[in-house]
């Protein structure tokens, strides 16, 4: 269930609808993984995660090419 809390909100962000962002969580801790186009793009996805509740800790793993 936070996994699709955390993949709703970074669908509603239009600044993130463009990438494809695989989300998985363990016990509040939610891992980024996928490419998207600049730093500012990965901190927002990232922050985006982070504001879910129930979120303790994100891992972004996302890549800028």
């Amino acid at each position: 269930m936070l996994a699709n809390n955390v993949r709703n909100h970074l669908q509603d962000n239009p600044r993130l609808q463009p990438f494809a962002i695989e989300v998985s969580t363990i016990d509040g801790v939610v891992t980024l993984i996928g490419s998207v186009d600049s730093s500012r793009t990965r901190t927002d996805a990232e922050q985006t995660a982070r504001s879910v509740a129930g979120v303790r800790d994100v891992v972004n793993r996302l890549s800028i090419p």
